[in-house]
């Protein structure tokens, strides 16, 4: 998993703009000739390798939590890619520790409890976007 997380993390700060080109509008990335379909067949194979190598850790439903809450949480407050990513890698981050955390003084499921604060997080979140849509 750490061997993962370092590929992934390289191959990120090294094709990062690339990325970010593809994400946004891959019609005209293919009219400037960057490989849209390595890059895109390369970003299906790690996020392949993340789930399968995952599943066998936490759980098929807390890897697609993982992989769903962080991001659209951070995406109601973010249009920018570049902080997309970060927020989602620090609501992760939190989402984890502070579900483990949880588990362990509560005596409770960690995956069950992880998913719990992940979605109580995007509740507070989707909460104050509303409130601060109406001011």
């Amino acid at each position: 998993s750490l061997a993962l997380a370092l590929i992934v993390s390289v191959f990120f700060l090294l094709f990062f703009k690339t990325i970010l080109f593809i994400s946004f509008d891959e019609e005209y990335a293919r009219t400037r000739k960057v490989g849209v379909q390595l890059m895109n067949y390369i970003l299906i194979s790690f996020v392949a390798l993340t789930i399968v190598l995952s599943i066998k850790v936490a759980g098929i439903i807390l890897v697609i939590s993982l992989l769903t809450i962080p991001q659209v949480s951070a995406n109601l407050f973010f249009k920018d890619f570049k902080r997309i990513v970060f927020a989602s890698v620090i609501l992760g981050f939190l989402g984890s520790v502070g579900g483990l955390l949880l588990s362990y003084y509560l005596n409770i499921p960690s995956g069950a409890s992880i998913i719990f604060l992940l979605v109580v997080i995007f509740i507070s979140m989707r909460v104050l976007k509303l409130i601060i849509n109406r001011r």
